[in-house]
């Protein structure tokens, strides 16, 4: 793997905190893959295996309601995003799909490949753990935030 593929691997934030030595753990186990727009990298409901960190171009993030089938577009990821992590912890299906929206080339980790790899170096395994774990507090925030808003908001209209 080149030193662009590091790079690329330390400016995701779940392995921005690694050295050179620790992120070349991670590079053994990443693969490159190339998409066209119009592909879809994984679907809502699948079941997750692994994460992805976008190398250049654009996807977009949707997910589908269950009784209306109504597609909610989360925005759009670009160069240096990555997705797909937070299931490497639940081994939840995926709660979104992912398309792409013009060539995109990411970098694909396996969750049996890194969980692997990591669990080899306790260090990285910390290191890696602790990050998902920063990421996954600003999320429980940003949704307490969210659904206090919708409460408050809720609450409002019917005293009207």
């Amino acid at each position: 793997m080149s030193n662009e593929w590091l790079k690329d691997l330390k400016k995701a934030y779940l392995f921005s905190t690694l050295s050179s030595d620790e992120l070349s753990v991670i590079a053994a186990v990443a693969e490159l893959h190339a998409y066209e727009p119009g592909e879809t990298i994984f679907s809502q409901g699948d079941k997750p295996e692994s994460l992805f960190i976008v190398r250049y171009g654009t996807v977009q993030t949707e997910t589908w309601g269950p009784t209306n089938h109504t597609e909610d577009s989360f925005g759009l990821l670009g160069s240096g995003a990555l997705f797909g992590e937070t299931s490497l912890l639940s081994h939840s299906p995926r709660g979104t799909s992912v398309e792409v929206v013009e060539r995109t080339e990411v970098i694909r980790i396996g969750f049996d490949k890194l969980t692997l790899a990591i669990e080899a170096k306790p260090a990285v395994a910390l290191k890696v753990y602790k990050a998902l774990a920063w990421h996954l507090g600003i999320l429980f925030e940003k949704t307490t935030k969210e659904i206090r808003s919708l409460r408050a908001k809720q609450h409002g209209s019917h005293h009207r």
